[in-house]
């Protein structure tokens, strides 16, 4: 009998495991904040912010989505301030 084949695991599981996805949550953040920041009060994209929230709360649980939902307009408030 042949040896059953075997998928690779998945790329975002793997990476969970390791720690490294909260990284790339944060950095897509900063990237987001600057963005914001760097366009003015003219324009706004309040849309983006979508996508560092849904990754974290799809891959590292409701309390990072959570921490992200309420730390990001937190800091587009402290920016628009400034």
């Amino acid at each position: 009998m042949p040896a059953p084949i075997m998928a690779p695991p998945n790329l975002l599981v793997r990476l969970s495991e390791r720690g490294v996805l909260p990284i790339y949550w944060v950095t897509l953040s900063l990237i987001c904040l600057a963005i914001d920041y760097v366009s003015g009060p003219v324009i706004q994209f309040p849309i983006v912010y979508l996508a560092p929230i849904s990754l974290a709360a799809w891959c590292g649980g409701r309390s990072w989505g959570v921490a992200l939902a309420f730390l990001l307009p937190l800091f587009r408030l402290y920016f628009r301030n400034i």
